[in-house]
């Protein structure tokens, strides 16, 4: 339920704080006067929720219910976290995920499993040498942290680090 200073928000019902300009989980815009940031007269038909840039329609659109600018529009998002590294290498996909947790963010590694009983895939989450079925491991962190962890994974490995890990 939420508290006295929340709503919910009518496009995805997730708690939004009142004085909050746009849903932070599914980019809807609530405030009037909320302008694209490239075309500065244009009404911003959503906020990404990877990056927070309000966007015209020219400039982004709703993927899935989800509000993304062009810039984003591709990325992978499963329950309001977004792959920002894939590999099919256990050791490789733990060590992203440790650097991500020592700088303070919050990853969680994912592959795809296909059930027998059911004809699509589903994420489920990875454990540690648990048959994966070659798989990717998808390393995922919460939308609000996509730059940081991409910043992070961009940037040299430290020296003390296996070699070809991100």
């Amino acid at each position: 339920m939420p508290e006295n200073d929340e709503f919910l928000c009518p496009k995805c019902g997730n708690c939004v704080n009142e004085e909050d300009d746009f849903c932070p989980h599914c980019g809807s815009v609530f405030a009037e006067g909320v302008f694209c940031e490239k075309h500065r007269r244009a009404e911003a038909a959503g906020v990404c929720i990877v990056c927070g840039t309000p966007c015209c329609d020219e400039c982004g659109a709703a993927v899935d219910g989800l509000f993304l600018c062009n810039h984003h529009s591709e990325y992978e998002i499963f329950k309001g976290m977004v792959k920002v590294c894939g590999t099919h290498d256990e050791g490789e996909a733990e060590f992203a995920g440790s650097r991500l947790s020592d700088a303070g963010l919050h990853p969680a590694l994912f592959h795809l499993r296909v059930p027998r009983h059911i004809s699509r895939p589903e994420y489920v989450p990875y454990r540690d040498g648990e048959d994966f079925n070659a798989s990717e491991i998808k390393v995922m962190v919460p939308c609000d942290e996509v730059e940081t962890a991409e910043k992070i994974l961009n940037s040299p490995t430290p020296p003390d680090s296996p070699p070809g890990t991100p």
